[in-house]
């Protein structure tokens, strides 16, 4: 892989720092944070913090945190970053001590957040010895899988430090993360066998005086091999993990498919063998440019308690109350789309209660192998066990969020946490399609680019799309070895299909926010590196699908903007997801690495605005099949206002986490108002608290004017509705922009939305099934900001 620079240039100075003496001067900052504590003789309190914008992240922590008159020395850790290169969101971790006789479900205790000059110096936690060893010397943890005939083949998770498959990608006195991959090479087997069976990629998380490690582990069968032959559809038996024989490895969820561990002798040492997937009758799947992931704890003897506070998540916890916390304005960093996170105590206890029924639920639903949440919908398949139905544009409004998560950081409930995390692996199960060169790097499209700026592929919804004889990079000429397999998984037909249109799909670009939902919360609530990198990889794709070189979507819809200016054209859902995907991945990634993305930002905008009719919307479907809804009758280009108002949350994220002048910042700030105001201004149907559900806003021949007034649209121009479901969170963005008249206009509609004139009343009045938090939190937030 291509190791950490920065990383990587501190390793030394890392491991010869030493503890700061005791800071000259520590002051309040202001918010505080509250984590669920362990019983534990110490343990680490973690959890994420916004800044305001010119905060300099540097290897020195000018934070700390505080407990009945005690300052805890902290680390702090970049998630991500405000268009100026500043840190918007940083990690807080810090090594305290446990709280004596805690109850079986314990409040949260409050860290007062400080500030110290001079700054907590960089060192590294203290690990234990065995625990360092199994890390990092190379052949103590292995990971081995056995193909359907009779293969092995091994890959080596433990790396040495200075191992090129081996990086550090968290640095601190109170915890680290570690990562190694590697291919699975052919350890046993006859001629012919394949010379690897795809890769892996590991995770290692470990923390200050611990003496377990936390493992989230995947093996992908997702290796763009220039070198050697490309790896079909693997059928394969079993994987197991190797460990020294004093270590033990638990799952973080139940795992059906697994099996009790045994001691062998393995090459001629005495080895732990955890079978993560065990053999069993039929054999088992893994597509191409699939995966599977697990979340581990490894532990040894004794190490119960600090085991079952890893699973637990005890010692995460989020930064509440006070100025400068994510409810703050000037810190309200939460998403790409810098958010404030509302008050929610008028919905508790009923928060906290549904979060801790989301883990109970997805518990059950895996050990049992029973659906979760879609009634009717996909339970388990061999090993993998996603949610929703097989198709991957499910149709429904289920999991459409414009911003997810403003519950679990409001509360800070860790089952919460553990849930999402349940999630986050449901999603993986099935969203394949990234991949990785042969040395474990993420393959992009700046990887791919022809000497002309175009790509070799033409991707859509994660899957290659052949047109004009482009491929697939490969990967459909590879040689399909098990396909005389006999007898075949059990759910083979149901995840590949018997076309390419009837296995299990990925979320498509269209509803790409059921993909990208839990991964936004785990990385902004928890620094979740392996969420992280699932996000920086499904945005690459999307980058990919809307590409702005020669042949791109994107290119192309911003050459049909400037040949017919102002018109409404097809930026709808999916371009408008794939938006917001770019967005967070210039939020995540390290300044220095993301300007590659600068190009690619500044044609959205320019098509977004080239676009913009009369009345302030940018969508006009002439294409789909909605333009033949009611009495359309191909007549129109039509907007949905849901999809016009996904689009404003996604705009969002590009003024807050990309747009870097005065200017660009003024004409997204313009979007996102009169856009929001557009589905009031023009959508509002009469006699109703919402907009139609479809509406014209041009007619379909685009060298025709596009209307500039709700009254130039003709009466066979409306249909459906009202469409409460969306239009919600754009009042909420707007409101953050507004001024004068725009900022009143913003708050009549929130009345005629809520049917109130107290639309905040109105809103604290429903229960939490029908607060559609997920769409409201931007207003909720803002009318409560209002009324202080």
């Amino acid at each position: 892989m291509l190791r950490s620079s920065i990383v990587s240039a501190v390793v030394a100075l890392a491991f010869a720092a030493s503890f700061n003496a005791a800071p000259a001067d520590v002051q309040h900052y202001g918010p505080t944070l509250r984590v669920t504590p362990s019983d534990a003789s110490t343990y680490v309190a973690r959890g994420t913090m916004p800044l305001p914008p010119g905060t300099t992240w540097s290897f020195h922590c000018p934070f700390g945190l505080r407990r009945n008159g005690t300052v805890y020395p902290t680390q702090w850790w970049p998630v991500a970053f405000h268009p100026d290169g500043s840190a918007s969101v940083v990690e807080l971790a810090a090594t305290v001590p446990g709280e004596p006789s805690l109850p079986a479900d314990p409040g949260l205790v409050d860290f007062e957040i400080v500030t110290s000059d001079p700054p907590f110096a960089l060192t590294t936690p203290q690990l234990d010895s065995g625990l360092v060893s199994l890390l990092t010397k190379p052949g103590k943890l292995r990971l081995r899988v056995t193909d359907s005939h009779g293969n092995e083949y091994t890959g080596d998770l433990s790396q040495s430090i200075v191992s090129p498959a081996s990086d550090l990608e968290v640095l601190g006195r109170a915890k680290l993360v570690y990562i190694t991959d590697e291919l699975l090479t052919l350890t046993k087997g006859a001629p012919g066998a394949l010379p690897y069976l795809g890769g892996f990629r590991a995770w290692f998380t470990a923390y200050d005086q611990g003496r377990v490690v936390e493992l989230d582990l995947r093996w992908h069968n997702a290796v763009l091999n220039p070198f050697g032959p490309m790896i079909p559809d693997v059928v394969f038996e079993k994987v197991e993990l190797l460990l020294p024989p004093d270590w033990t490895a638990t799952p973080r969820w139940p795992m059906p498919t697994s099996g009790p561990a045994t001691n062998a002798n393995v090459d001629g040492s005495s080895t732990k063998v955890f079978p993560i997937i065990a053999d069993g009758p039929t054999p088992h799947l893994l597509r191409q440019r699939g995966n599977l992931t697990w979340r581990l704890v490894l532990s040894r003897a004794g190490d119960g308690g600090e085991r079952d506070d890893a699973i637990d998540r005890r010692g995460w916890g989020t930064v509440q109350g006070g100025p400068k916390g994510w409810s703050d304005p000037a810190t309200s960093n939460w998403l790409p789309s810098h958010v404030p996170v509302p008050d929610l105590s008028p919905w508790e206890p009923s928060i906290t209660n549904e979060l801790r029924g989301d883990r109970n639920q997805i518990e059950f639903a895996f050990a049992n192998g029973t659906p979760y949440y879609y009634a009717g919908g996909l339970g388990a398949l061999g090993p993998y066990h996603t949610y929703g139905v097989t198709y991957g544009g499910m149709t429904s409004g289920s999991e459409i969020y414009q911003v997810a998560g403003t519950d679990l950081v409001w509360s800070g409930e860790n089952d919460g946490l553990v849930a999402e995390e349940m999630r986050h692996r449901m999603v993986l199960d099935r969203q394949f399609g990234w991949f990785y060169d042969p040395f474990g790097n993420l393959v992009d499209a700046f990887m791919l680019e022809q000497p002309d700026g175009s790509l070799p592929v033409n991707v859509f919804n994660n899957d290659f799309i052949n047109i004009a004889n482009q491929g697939d990079l490969g990967f459909s000429e590879a040689e399909d070895v098990y396909a005389d397999v006999l007898p075949r998984p059990t759910y083979e037909t149901v995840v590949l299909g018997t076309n390419p249109y009837d296995g299990l799909e990925q979320h498509d670009s269209q509803h790409a926010t059921r993909a990208m939902y839990p991964m936004k919360t785990l990385v902004w609530a928890a620094n979740d590196r392996m969420a992280r990198h699932d996000l920086l990889a499904q945005a690459s794709l999307w980058h990919m699908q809307m590409h702005d070189g020669p042949g791109g979507r994107l290119a192309a819809l911003n050459q049909w903007g400037k040949e017919h200016p102002h018109a409404g054209g097809e930026f709808g859902r999916g371009e408008a997801w794939i938006l917001d995907a770019v967005a967070t991945w210039y939020a995540l990634e390290w300044p220095g690495k993301r300007e590659k993305l600068d190009d690619w930002m500044s044609m959205a905008v320019e098509t977004l605005l080239e676009l913009k009719t009369p009345l302030d919307v940018f969508y006009g479907n002439r294409e789909g099949k909605i333009t033949e809804y009611y009495e359309f009758n191909k007549q129109y280009a039509i907007i949905q206002w849901f999809e016009h108002s996904i689009a404003i949350s996604t705009i969002a994220s590009v003024r807050e986490s990309w747009a870097h002048d005065p200017t660009t910042k003024a004409a997204l700030e313009d979007l996102i108002v009169k856009g929001a105001l557009a589905i009031w201004r023009t959508g509002s149907k009469p006699g109703t608290s919402g907009p139609y559900e479809q509406q014209a806003v041009a007619w379909i021949d685009p060298d025709l004017p596009a209307f500039t007034t709700p009254q130039e649209i003709p009466s066979d121009g409306t249909g459906g509705g009202p469409d409460n479901d969306q239009v919600a969170g754009p009042l909420g963005f707007a409101a953050r922009y507004a001024t004068g008249a725009q900022a009143m206009e913003v708050l009549e509609y929130a009345s005629t939305l809520m049917g109130s004139g107290d639309p905040l009343g109105a809103l604290e009045n429903l229960t939490t099934y029908y607060l559609n938090l997920e769409n409201r939190a931007p207003l909720v937030a803002w009318l409560q900001l209002m009324q202080k």
